[in-house]
């Protein structure tokens, strides 16, 4: 095998006649300008020689539509898109209309042949995720992406389906919002958790290299800039690894070759990533614009007739649902009401379940997968006093419909929860909550 590394989570498998390029975003922003690339992208955009493309999920920074409409429509006749199966069907259709030449919907635990030496297997995993095994003649390489692999026994239920692997290619960096602005030593522990997971990885799957890869982006937003100061840098990550695991590793620059059979000198790519890094505090960040209230509220009207429209057995309940907004570019509070949409409150902002800014709450209110770009960007910050669950609950139906799926209602557990609040108030769910966790904690020091 020779790997081509593209940028961010993409990367090119060269194989006799196969030529296979996982997850390409090649420019541009993504999660509603919440990301950029580290450092440019040198891959030539028109695709010319690619005989395959592997989607492992829909998110903007592994599937970029934009990306896949410039590949010239002579070149689409040429290559075959791998993806897993869905629901939705969203991914496989929109490249059935781009004309390419054999679309494969990939069946979970079946190999695919690609060519007589060469096979893949690509299995979906939680939340619309999916990994990919790559075997051609006696070398197994394993595509992580951004898969959520917690412990030892995640890994060990992935090892029982796919057996032994020589290379690892796994996310080192945290990809969503950790915390408010200043709650920088969550972002540390959650960098640390992620160097504490290739670790796990590394024990059960035993490569005898790990590529750290998709997370060479920064947080490019004014309002999500703060994120930046906790961020894994591929040095930190390297010396753990060869602290820590008993695998080579392996950090590829965009336009980098390796040829698999050997070990590959890192210290040129390594030096080059850390000039990107020592310049991120000095580049242009997005800037977010204001919409006007007349347009929120009418986004809001529809908004809450799709819920309402798609998810008819959960209808009432949804109904009932309530969360105060602060949009903190109109300096204003509001109530999203399941029933009626946006609505003036008079609230004040530090009570309120999230403050945000129009143009966030406007991207949240027009598209279905709108609240998890939101997660990931960390465009927003939770007021001291306010509930974020009762915004989340938006989100969460949202991601549903955008999946496939339906909200039928609340399940036993948060009806209880629901009834609790009702009765209690969120303060003493609050203080029940913060004694539950201080006793876990006493257990666990004990």
């Amino acid at each position: 095998m020779l790997i081509e590394f593209v940028n961010h989570a993409s990367f090119v498998v060269h194989y006799e006649d196969v030529h296979l390029i996982c997850d390409p975003w090649l420019s541009g922003a993504a999660f509603h300008n919440g990301w950029n690339h580290l450092c440019e992208t040198q891959f030539d955009p028109s695709f010319d020689g690619i005989t395959h493309i592997w989607f492992s999920h829909e998110h903007p920074d592994h599937f970029s539509p934009s990306d896949i409409k410039r590949i010239p429509e002579s070149i689409r006749e040429n290559i075959t898109i791998l993806y897993q199966e869905t629901i939705d069907k969203k991914v496989i259709d929109f490249c059935s209309k781009m004309n390419f030449k054999t679309i494969i919907e990939m069946t979970q635990d079946v190999e695919y042949n690609l060519n007589d030496d060469i096979s893949i297997l690509c299995n979906p995993y939680t939340e619309g995720d999916s990994y990919l095994v790559v075997r051609a003649q006696g070398t197994s390489l394993l595509n992580l992406n951004d898969c959520i692999i917690e412990s030892k026994k995640d890994c060990n239920e992935i090892k029982q389906k796919i057996g032994n692997i020589d290379i690892l290619f796994t996310q080192f960096g945290y990809a969503n919002r950790i915390g408010n602005t200043s709650d920088t030593y969550e972002r540390i522990k959650a960098s640390q958790e992620k160097l504490k997971r290739i670790q796990y990885q590394a024990e059960v799957f035993q490569p005898k290299y790990i590529v750290p890869f998709a997370s060479y982006v920064y947080f490019s937003h004014e309002e999500n800039s703060y994120m930046n100061d906790a961020i894994n840098t591929s040095n930190v990550v390297y010396k753990f690894i060869e602290k820590n695991t008993n695998a080579i590793p392996i950090i590829m620059y965009p336009r980098t070759n390796w040829d698999t059979s050997v070990k590959k000198d890192s210290t040129e790519c390594l030096q080059k990533y850390e000039s990107d890094y020592a310049s991120i505090g000095n580049r242009i960040y997005h800037k977010a614009k204001v919409i006007p209230e007349k347009d929120l509220i009418e986004l809001s009207r529809d908004y809450v007739n799709r819920l309402h429209k798609k998810n008819p057995k959960g209808r009432q309940f949804i109904k009932k649902q309530k969360s105060r907004i602060y949009l903190n570019d109109h300096d204003r509070t509001y109530t999203l009401n399941g029933k009626l949409g946006l609505m003036a409150d008079t609230g004040h902002p530090s009570k309120c379940d999230i403050s945000l800014s129009s143009e966030v709450l406007s991207y949240l209110l027009k598209f279905e997968w709108g609240g998890d770009t939101m997660n990931i960007n960390g465009r927003f910050q939770v007021p001291e006093d306010g509930d974020y669950a009762n915004f989340r609950f938006f989100n969460t139906v949202s991601s549903m419909n955008n999946r496939g799926e339906v909200f039928v209602g609340p399940t036993r557990k948060q009806r209880l929860l629901f009834f609790l609040k009702k009765i209690l108030g969120n303060h003493i769910i609050k203080l029940l909550k913060s004694s539950i966790r201080s006793q876990t904690s006493n257990y666990s020091s004990q």
